[in-house]
């Protein structure tokens, strides 16, 4: 049974206000009646999957919701509340997610975003979450970035040259040049490889480069077909519109709107871009 995680498990006793969970090896995890699955009976032998994580009481539960990010992985999470043992985070779930006073970098502000690590503490079984992110960064593998690569990322340090960023676990910069409007730390970006420097460091950027401006460019003329041949978007469109609905920077927008036009596979006015004829 692997607590942190989500967990297939057999149905071994059924109670008045819930019942007990088994894994293979016969282990036992409660799971209390408030998280059964709504207007379905549960059944000796029946299979469910929950993730299980430890009460207060450092016992494992086992829960139909579901969390942001599970142990082993690093999160975005807003901070709950904080008093003198720590700060607790919300990660999804009925119980919060624990940072202790001494994995904390600095003071932690209820309502402000924080990038974590989920751990699992050995002694305790206790679920906890950690800003020391560094000791869980990967050395970046040249072969899984090669030049052009789309990555997801996720901003967890802003300093005045770059905005540092988690990708595939590891670390990975862009240049704060790049940035018309800065993200803030949590915020989930998508970037391309730049350059794998020799010192073994990663350089992103938000441009779209090589075979991935192709694929934008595709994306663009699939959209039009899909919307009749327009587009009701334009030099004027502010970079959040242009973000959420081609996940790509005003910058590379504009380049790649100036490349289509040139191929005379689009025109474009104040009210927005028609496909070609």
């Amino acid at each position: 049974m692997e607590i942190g995680n989500f967990n297939e498990l057999a149905v071994s006793r059924v109670l008045e206000k819930g019942a007990y969970l088994e894994d293979d090896d016969g282990n036992e995890v409660l799971f209390p009646g408030n998280y059964f699955p709504k207007n379905e009976n549960l059944n000796v032998g029946d299979k469910i999957k929950v993730f299980v994580y430890c009460d207060s009481l450092d016992r494992p539960v086992a829960t139909t919701e579901t969390p942001i990010a599970t142990v082993n992985n690093f999160a975005a999470l807003k901070v709950k509340d904080v008093n003198k043992v720590g700060a607790f985070l919300d990660w999804g779930i009925s119980k919060d997610l624990f940072v202790p006073h001494a994995q904390m970098l600095g003071a932690m502000r209820v309502g402000e975003r924080v990038v974590v690590r989920i751990l699992l503490d050995d002694k305790s079984n206790r679920l906890l979450a950690t800003p020391r992110l560094r000791p869980f960064l990967k050395k970046p593998d040249i072969e899984k970035f090669p030049n052009g690569k789309k990555i997801d990322c996720l901003v967890y340090e802003i300093k005045e040259y770059g905005v540092f960023v988690i990708a595939d676990e590891s670390s990975a910069m862009i240049q704060i040049s790049e940035f018309r409007n800065l993200p803030k730390i949590g915020d989930k970006i998508l970037s391309f490889v730049r350059e794998f420097r020799n010192d073994g460091k990663l350089t992103l950027t938000l441009a779209p480069t090589g075979f991935a401006r192709g694929e934008f460019r595709d994306a663009i003329m699939e959209k039009l077909k899909e919307k009749g041949g327009f587009l009701p978007f334009n030099d004027n469109s502010s970079p959040k519109e242009i973000y959420e609905n081609f996940s790509m920077s005003k910058k590379s927008f504009k380049k790649l709107l100036g490349n289509l036009m040139k191929l005379k596979k689009i025109t474009m006015d104040e009210k927005g871009i028609y496909g070609s004829k």
